[in-house]
């Protein structure tokens, strides 16, 4: 829908400069990801949710970090002013290369200020387990989930691991996650457990509005 708010998510970041660069021709930083709804320009303020992690004494919190598009481009280099849901692309911001370093901000959801969904840390899941575990040599029957279960979720292009809380009626799940991300209700999240020494798929569910 190219009505509402654009939302990017953010599967790479990149610092683009070379080494020795002098700080007078330093570019900022460059984030690569999809528009899964309306529309993304040159100009644009941007707000990224969770943002960054800041580190406690014995917590990490996350702060937004904010900035404008100063560019846009396609996966084949072609510039472009505006940018709908269609596949990949990158966009020039005006961002401190360091945050943006080494896919620094993969996982985050960058939107207009003040327009990106919530960002939390305990979240309901709809679930759907497949029958078979993908990705087994072997076919291996998918077991329940299990009360305090730590299980991987996929959320846009964030991974995180979530701990079981609850089990409620009509496959209802509920998770508290390590590390916060950015939910839309109804949003589709992978759900994998780790079988063998690795994360494989066992399901999926849908993000249930609180």
């Amino acid at each position: 829908d190219l009505d509402k708010p654009g939302l990017f998510y953010v599967a790479r970041s990149f610092d683009i400069n070379k080494p020795g660069t002098r700080p007078k021709d330093l570019l900022g930083g460059v984030i690569g990801g999809t528009i899964i709804q309306g529309k993304v320009s040159v100009g644009d303020e941007l707000e990224i949710r969770p943002g960054i992690p800041v580190k406690g004494k014995s917590t990490i919190t996350y702060e937004p970090i904010f900035t404008s598009v100063k560019s846009i481009q396609t996966g084949t280099g072609k510039s472009l002013k505006t940018a709908h849901p269609s596949g990949l692309i990158g966009m020039g911001t005006n961002l401190d290369p360091s945050l943006t370093r080494a896919d620094a901000l993969i996982g985050n959801l960058a939107g207009p200020t003040g327009k990106l969904p919530p960002i939390v840390q305990q979240v309901t899941l709809e679930s759907h387990l497949l029958k078979r575990v993908v990705g087994m040599v072997e076919q291996t029957v998918v077991q329940g989930i299990k009360p305090n279960e730590t299980l991987m979720l996929i959320v846009g292009s964030s991974a995180t691991v979530g701990q079981v809380t609850n089990i409620g009626g009509k496959d209802k799940i509920s998770f508290t996650l390590r590390k916060p991300v950015a939910v839309i209700p109804n949003q589709r999240v992978a759900i994998s457990r780790q079988i063998e020494m690795r994360w494989r798929l066992i399901g999926w569910g849908t993000v249930v509005a609180e």
